[in-house]
């Protein structure tokens, strides 16, 4: 078999277990020392050509699973920079998409915090550190400590 076939064979395993990023599935084949550089490339531009690998099908399903995560924008925007997504597509789909951040900080503010003392400031500043470190944005992260702060019996929507 040659190193191209074996170079593809293992591409298309991995595709077949889930999808990846161009950059991602790169970086797989470079870890195999018998792999050249350059046969890697002409695997990766067929498998684009023929709709196996595509980095706009792995965005959407990433997505997704971060926002099932609980992630907000900036972290999204972070972890699919990591996978070699481009700025254009990330903002393009996180625009277009029908996010809702305001609720899904406060759904996941009361999933984690429930319906405690909102009077105390201590709590207040455990929400508002859970959802900067989920990667809100800062007048979201105000949206729901004022959410919080005038209506007690939040149910989630």
């Amino acid at each position: 078999m040659s190193q191209y076939t074996e170079i593809k064979n293992k591409a298309i395993y991995f595709l077949s277990r889930r999808e990846y990023s161009k950059l991602e599935l790169i970086t797989r084949l470079n870890r195999y020392p018998n792999f050249q550089e350059d046969l890697i490339i002409q695997v990766i531009d067929e498998l684009i050509e023929k709709d196996y690998l595509s980095d706009l099908r792995f965005s959407e399903q990433y997505v997704n699973m971060l926002l099932n995560k609980g992630l907000g924008f900036k972290k999204i925007k972070y972890e699919l920079k990591l996978k070699g997504i481009s700025d254009a597509r990330i903002i393009e789909l996180l625009n277009i998409s029908d996010i809702n951040w305001h609720t899904n900080a406060l759904n996941l503010a009361h999933k984690k915090y429930g319906k405690k003392n909102i009077r105390d400031v201590k709590i207040l500043a455990k929400i508002q550190r859970h959802l900067y470190s989920k990667g809100f944005d800062i007048d979201i992260i105000y949206y729901v400590i004022n959410y919080y702060k005038n209506y007690q019996d939040y149910e989630t929507t």
